[in-house]
């Protein structure tokens, strides 16, 4: 087997654009054997209200290419016992050479507050759209387009030296080829 190689750089700047406002730009450039190259950029800009406000908004896509596990290896999943034959028979699937790449574009918006000095509170919200994602599962793997939205409140306040207090709570729900899924992680 050849070696697999993969050469990638990122670029990123940060533009004042005003006392406000800063604007974030970049990208990762990647060069892979199994799939080519490819562009991934992301835009990120916040504005600082206040000393206690910052709203924040960003947007990036991703790629993923597939694993040598799911396109090239065969994976036992089970073995059931076959009394015809009196034998344990592995069941298995092979994996698949002509997946595509994962494409994600995420979006996110986000809001961080600090009240006090001694509290700091963090909401943010993401939708992230995802073209060809690989699920695995016997007898085959397979692509499906997935949409995920949701957000994130979280929480740190440090009451004394000795007490401080972190939590959040968090709230997805996703869709496979545009189905709702009842199985997705929502809490």
């Amino acid at each position: 087997m050849q070696p697999v190689t993969t050469p990638s750089g990122f670029i990123q700047d940060s533009i004042d654009l005003s006392d406000e406002v800063v604007l974030s730009l970049g990208s990762k450039f990647e060069d892979g054997d199994l799939s080519g190259s490819n562009f991934q950029p992301g835009a990120r800009i916040s504005y600082t209200l206040n000393e206690q406000n910052i709203f924040w908004g960003a947007y990036s896509r991703a790629y993923r290419q597939a694993s040598l596990v799911e396109q090239y290896t065969t994976v036992s999943y089970a073995r059931i016992w076959d009394p015809a034959t009196s034998l344990w028979v592995n069941q298995s699937f092979s994996g698949d050479p002509n997946l595509d790449d994962e494409k994600m574009d995420a979006f996110e918006l986000g809001w961080r507050t600090r009240p006090s000095d001694r509290l700091l509170i963090e909401l943010s919200l993401y939708h992230y759209d995802t073209k060809d994602a690989v699920f695995s599962g016997p007898p085959v793997y397979s692509t499906s387009n997935v949409k995920t939205s949701g957000g994130e409140l979280t929480f740190d306040y440090q009451h004394s030296r000795s007490w401080h207090l972190k939590g959040g709570y968090s709230y997805s729900r996703g869709k496979k080829d545009s189905k709702p899924q009842d199985d997705f992680p929502d809490r």
